[in-house]
């Protein structure tokens, strides 16, 4: 692990905002725009990785393309809380459902998923509830997705990102 004593620096920063933007952004692009050289872009960004601050590259897709029109949340309550994590894998084991995330509240779970229509959702909903201790499902739909903050949303004072892995 490389030493975060002192935060992330400017430079980091602008590493981040930039891979944020743009996953496939070259090293040669991150060294023009941070002035230091491409080994120490290349370090830099091993370094992110290395400490978990980066996590992966991903490719973000437009479902519709692949015929799903539909995009839907489901809170799960499981019979016995003893069992949530292995309600969460058999559900990730369903193909549309892309989240499952552990919650607080009358419910235990809740999943994003992707439905072509409605005899679709129907279909995952039903599988869904089949799994052993589901106990019962709330199901919400997206009406309009309007998506979520950039690293430079989320990097301002008030969050203080520079100074959190000190």
């Amino acid at each position: 692990m490389s030493d975060r004593s002192n935060g992330l620096d400017e430079i980091d920063v602008t590493i981040l905002s930039s891979l944020s933007k743009n996953g496939r952004y070259s090293i040669k692009y991150l060294s023009d725009i941070t002035g230091i050289s491409k080994p120490a872009v290349k370090k830099r960004i091993d370094n992110l990785i290395e400490d978990g601050i980066i996590e992966g590259f991903t490719t973000k897709l437009n479902i519709k393309k692949f015929g799903y029109n539909l995009i839907f949340y489901s809170m799960v309550r499981v019979s016995d809380a003893n069992h949530s994590v292995e309600v969460a894998e058999k559900l990730r084991d369903i193909k549309e459902i892309f989240l499952v995330d552990l919650i607080t509240g009358d419910y235990d779970l809740i999943f994003r998923a992707f439905a072509a229509d409605q005899d679709h959702l129907f279909e995952i909903l039903s599988k869904a509830q089949s799994i052993p201790h589901v106990e019962h499902l709330f199901t919400i739909m997206v009406i309009k997705s309007l998506g979520g903050k950039s690293f430079e949303e989320w990097d301002s004072e008030e969050f203080n990102v520079k100074n959190r892995f000190s």
